[in-house]
């Protein structure tokens, strides 16, 4: 598997560990999108993340994330974070 397989998998998997918390496997809710976060960003201050969720859950109509903006959300990070969030320690 190339490595960009591999990191969609792994994006995926995680999407699917997150919403599976609930009845409702197809989308995230806003605490299960706040445990995500946490979870697998724990350089980013918790503040910051409540202040993301917030903005995510309000501009979104239903309040619920489903995979195309959960991978939408991924990839606005990847935009607007500096290279150097991602190198390795």
């Amino acid at each position: 598997m190339s490595r960009l397989q591999g990191c969609l998998k792994t994006l995926n998997d995680i999407f699917i560990k997150y919403a599976t918390m609930d009845n409702n496997h197809d989308t995230l809710s806003q605490s299960e999108l706040l445990q995500l976060l946490k979870d697998e960003l724990p350089d980013f201050k918790e503040e910051q993340l409540n202040e993301l969720v917030g903005v995510i859950i309000k501009r979104d109509r239903d309040g619920q994330i489903d995979r195309t903006e959960f991978f939408a959300l991924v990839s606005c990070l990847v935009l607007c974070l500096p290279p150097s969030k991602f190198s390795r320690k």
